[in-house]
């Protein structure tokens, strides 16, 4: 059983372990998913919750044109900024040359 389909069926479970009120239901909700699963009870606990990680959708990753490119932009007094890459993360930052 591949990770998508065992998150697929954990969610399912997940309605009923969280309907059902007693600890022997939860109990046998959790022995079943165990066998089918092959994943630790406690873990599986973890997976059963409200807000767990099962709906979460991971953001995919976007690549950059070109990663390698960075340039520096030489002002008049000797000042540098940094353009490229760091310009989104520190916005305005000038070094002074000495």
């Amino acid at each position: 059983m591949d990770m998508h389909s065992r998150n697929q069926y954990l969610k399912k479970v997940r309605i009923e372990y969280l309907k059902t009120k007693s600890k022997k239901g939860k109990g046998r909700l959790l022995d079943e998913a165990r066998k089918r699963t092959g994943m630790n009870r406690k873990y599986i606990i973890r997976k059963l919750r409200p807000l767990s990680n099962l709906d979460k959708i991971k953001p995919r990753l976007r690549r950059r044109k070109n990663p390698g490119t960075s340039l520096v932009c030489l002002h008049s007094r000797a000042r540098v900024c940094i353009d490229r890459r760091f310009h989104n993360t520190l916005l305005g930052v000038q070094v002074l040359l000495t």
